[in-house]
């Protein structure tokens, strides 16, 4: 059957004669295991490969060009070149897939990842590759290394937001309760114990821990800085809100004591007027008392005046008697 024959290949082996389907298992047998491979100029040639040549042959003719094994084997090179960079970048992008569920990654971890990769690749390359023409070999090895290199460089570039994903879920869960302390004004004091300065290191440090790279993100860094700024600023504040509340208290101390001091001025004032009203008193008294003094030594003199006055008289009188 002509029209069975030309669509062999999508029939069914059971629409056809048991002793065709038999010889045609016979020869697909004998060519897989007596055939000896093709060669074109010390190169193995795979079927695929054989198809591109065919392919170009058949073109030229076409064409009514002349065919050349020369152009056509080199064209055939650069096609099985291309078709190894292709499956190599296949097999790399399988292998990138499935690391990526395993992100974020040190970075040093993941480039260790990369070259061997790329190594295995290289060594896949040059094994496919051997019996073809060296430049054009050495050439798209270059481009396989190129196309793995860009898909690396992806890579990175999702490890990277991976990362600071990671690193912002890590800054939120120990850095900003203590930006939230810092903005109560929770810390009194800069430093020791309950300071803010234990408290962002405490962070700092759990931060870290489960960071996976060694070094210190810049994310990190910048984050502590504004930080320890806003931390600075608020505890200046607060300085400046005691001293002020210190000095309205000093203040109001320094009016109370004024206030002291002037009623006890005013008291020792009224105590000296007292005395010195007592002081005027006792002088008048003393003096009054100086002028009765006066005034009884002046009638004591008076008295005695008299009575020697009556002394004289009785004299005068007894001598006047003893005369007469």
């Amino acid at each position: 059957d002509e029209k069975m024959l030309q669509s062999l290949s999508s029939s069914d082996d059971s629409v056809l004669r048991p002793k065709f389907v038999k010889q045609m298992q016979d020869l697909r047998s004998k060519v897989m295991t007596s055939a000896d491979p093709k060669k074109i100029k010390a190169g193995l040639v795979s079927g695929y490969m054989l198809v591109e040549l065919a392919l170009s042959w058949v073109s030229a003719v076409n064409e009514g060009k002349v065919p050349s094994v020369e152009d056509t084997w080199t064209n055939v090179c650069q096609a099985e070149c291309r078709k190894q960079v292709s499956t190599l970048q296949a097999k790399y992008l399988s292998q990138k897939e499935d690391i990526i569920g395993t992100l974020p990654l040190p970075d040093d971890e993941l480039n260790s990842w990369h070259l061997a990769a790329l190594e295995t690749a290289r060594k896949s390359f040059k094994a496919q590759t051997s019996t073809l023409q060296d430049d054009l070999s050495a050439s798209a090895l270059g481009d396989l290394e190129t196309v793995l290199a860009q898909e690396f460089t992806e890579l990175l570039a999702t490890n990277h937001q991976k990362l600071q994903s990671k690193l912002l879920d890590l800054l939120e869960m120990h850095v900003a309760p203590v930006e939230q302390q810092v903005e109560r004004d929770g810390y009194e004091s800069w430093g020791g114990q309950h300071g803010f300065q234990e408290a962002k290191e405490r962070a700092k440090r759990s931060v870290l821990r489960e960071h996976i790279n060694s070094t210190v993100p810049p994310l990190v860094l910048e984050r502590l800085e504004k930080l320890t700024s806003k931390a600075a600023q608020r505890m200046l504040q607060l300085l400046q809100h005691t001293h002020q509340q210190s000095e309205a208290a000093l203040q109001m101390r320094i009016t109370e004591v004024e206030c002291e001091k002037r009623d006890h001025v005013r008291k020792l004032e009224s105590e000296l007027e007292n005395v010195g009203l007592r002081a005027q008193m006792v002088q008048e008294q003393q003096q009054q008392s100086d002028e009765r003094v006066t005034s009884l030594k002046e009638q004591v003199a008076s008295y005695w005046k008299e009575v020697e006055q009556l002394k004289d008289t009785l004299r005068q009188r007894g001598n006047e008697y003893n005369k007469g």
